[in-house]
């Protein structure tokens, strides 16, 4: 299971994900959300490398660890991906998704 820091910012915690260790993400099967298909469940487990803010924006989206997403539409050239997480629709840029580390639906 991740392990997550809070920080206190301005009278509120704030949630500071962070990403598991690749060589723990990678052995559990994990993919990324350009490799799940429109209707496939799958589960968020963490974040691989890439840009800080893009992390921080996904985690100020609702893709926390433990969350569970389905892919609802792609755009004709994959790019965005409409994604269902907690009850809304959210799409996400390619460069985005390609940070999400996930684990498929079983």
């Amino acid at each position: 299971m991740p392990r997550f820091r809070y920080r206190h910012r301005h009278g509120r915690m704030h949630h500071l994900g962070m990403p598991l260790p690749l060589e723990e993400a990678d052995s559990g099967g994990t993919v990324t959300l350009s490799q799940l298909r429109e209707g496939e469940g799958a589960l968020v487990v963490g974040f691989k490398g890439g840009p800080g803010p893009y992390r921080r924006k996904l985690l100020a989206m609702g893709f926390i660890p433990g969350t569970s997403i389905v892919v609802k539409r792609r755009a004709p050239l994959g790019d965005p991906v409409e994604v269902e997480l907690r009850g809304y629709l959210v799409s996400v840029r390619r460069d985005e998704a390609e940070i999400l580390l996930l684990r498929r639906a079983s």
